[in-house]
């Protein structure tokens, strides 16, 4: 099932989500994404098994500049003490100090501090002296279940056999610069995965590929996101 009007802005996979598995969308903050690609019920299985999600449309922003840390302390919101330190923002969002001076706010999908933060910055509203905002066109993924892994191992050299939350490693995986992050959603361990959209549909059709030898798929964020 497919939207009749879809917002103007699209992920960097859209395209490709679209044409092979005719996904029933949903606006979020003015994207569209996919709920599911196919039987929930069978997704949802495939998801703790091994999955491959796009969340491109997750609202994300970078704050950088002297005043940056003060103005996350106004909003209070609180972030990690060390560089690559990662912490949660809201239910389901996510808040990394990316430098000393520099910092990475996702939300979940009923979040709104990164409107808010936008706003006050001068993303889409009025400048705030000593903070820079970045809005951010990343290609976001899950990679979830208990073969996730198995995937990275085979497409990564650096190992995530112990998963830490509290820390976003940045490295390659098939060749695409990435950010990563381990995660829960929804009771499942997945690694989040952020990359320049313009590699996003090759990074996307390169871990399923991998995923495919073990059973695995793509499945919709209704799977991790129970609300949307």
């Amino acid at each position: 099932m497919t939207m009749l009007h879809l917002p103007h802005r699209r992920g960097p996979i859209h395209g490709l989500l679209e044409s092979h598995h005719h996904p029933a969308w949903r606006d979020l903050a003015g994207m569209p994404i996919a709920l599911h690609l196919g039987d929930p019920a069978v997704e949802s299985q495939t998801a703790k098994k091994g999955a491959l999600c796009d969340v491109s449309a997750l609202p994300r922003v970078t704050l950088k500049g002297p005043g940056a840390l003060w103005l996350l302390g106004e909003q209070g919101i609180a972030m990690p003490d060390t560089i690559y330190g990662a912490t949660p923002l809201g239910s389901a969002g996510v808040a990394a100090r990316t430098g000393s001076a520099e910092f990475f706010l996702e939300d979940g999908p009923a979040g709104n501090d990164v409107a808010r933060l936008r706003a006050i910055t001068g993303a889409f509203g009025h400048a705030r002296p000593g903070v820079h905002p970045v809005n951010r066109a990343d290609a976001s993924f899950l990679l979830s279940g208990t073969g996730a892994i198995d995937v990275l191992e085979q497409t990564c050299g650096y190992s995530f056999r112990e998963r830490d939350p509290g820390t976003m490693v940045f490295t390659r995986i098939a060749g695409v610069s990435c950010s990563i992050l381990p995660r829960t959603l929804n009771s499942i361990d997945l690694f989040q995965l952020w990359l320049d959209g313009t590699y996003g549909e090759y990074l996307w059709e390169t871990l399923l590929d991998v995923l495919s030898a073990s059973e695995g798929g793509a499945v919709g964020a209704a799977c991790y996101f129970p609300d949307l």
